[in-house]
């Protein structure tokens, strides 16, 4: 059965997107933002949806941006992951979004395409999950600014026809402690059974997790037991995999129990490094 075709539009500015946004919606041919397309044209492959037409969001300059300004560094939506980690501006977001998929992928995959994605794992949104970000978002007036932890709570949260131009972070998180795990079966390619990103701001240690349960998370009590340096590296990581408020999931991957026990490995050693071996 062949897909049906798809009309596409590529605005030039952040009103002309979410305009033609709307109007596409209520002549009913159900349109979806487009960034990098390789989860649409899959998802339209495996008949899960079928938008009528496609807004191209990548002729919009703040959507392409991918900078240092002054203090702050800025990452557009719509630059790929293999053109975040070739710049590395930010090494921790570098690391992270370097495991994601294979390179042929990367090359396709956005930022906001892997943040705004059906899939579970969503592995580019750790980093942001453990700073004080804020998110540009278009609207029909415009660009609007927001905090990043307002936005995400396991999914982008966002009205239907608003979408992410980009994210704006402090170039002072380039110099944490920083390290990015990728837990996998078997090869480093596949979808993870857990991937953890992690920093250090003085004497915290700030964890966020992809891949051990349906989305991506952060918890304040897991940061709590990973910082507690009185207690041995493996007592801290099985209490905070004790701490976890999700569930576990099981599938083809792995099942739950191994899930924790991977996840608890690998927090120990993250503790180590981000301690220095002390």
């Amino acid at each position: 059965m062949m897909t049906p075709l798809m009309a596409y539009y590529r605005p030039s500015t952040v009103t002309e997107a979410v305009t033609t946004f709307r109007q596409l919606r209520q002549d009913g041919h159900h349109p979806a933002y487009w960034s990098g397309g390789t989860e649409i044209l899959t998802r339209r492959r495996l008949h899960e949806i079928y938008p009528g037409a496609v807004v191209d969001i990548k002729g919009i300059p703040e959507v392409g941006q991918h900078a240092v300004h002054g203090r702050d560094m800025i990452f557009g939506a719509g630059i790929s992951l293999w053109e975040i980690a070739r710049a590395d501006y930010w090494p921790l977001l570098t690391a992270t979004a370097d495991r994601v998929a294979d390179h042929t992928s990367r090359v396709q995959i956005t930022l906001g395409g892997n943040i705004a994605s059906h899939l579970p794992y969503r592995e580019a949104v750790l980093p942001w999950m453990l700073v004080d970000a804020t998110a540009w978002v278009g609207t029909i007036k415009g660009i609007q600014t927001r905090p990043f932890c307002k936005l995400f709570d396991g999914r982008l949260v966002l009205a239907d026809d608003e979408f992410l131009v980009a994210l704006q972070v402090s170039r002072d998180v380039a110099s944490f402690p920083y390290t990015s795990r990728k837990m996998t079966r078997r090869d480093w390619v596949n979808y993870p059974l857990v991937s953890i990103s992690a920093t250090k701001d003085v004497h915290t240690i700030h964890a966020a997790f992809s891949g051990y349960a349906l989305e991506p998370f952060r918890d304040d009590a897991i940061d709590r037991v990973l910082s507690e340096e009185d207690l041995p590296y493996a007592v801290r990581a099985e209490r905070a995999v004790a701490a976890i408020p999700r569930k576990a999931i099981s599938d083809i991957h792995g099942s739950a129990a191994y899930r924790k026990f991977v996840t608890q490995y690998t927090l120990a050693s993250i503790i180590e490094v981000l301690e220095g071996g002390q």
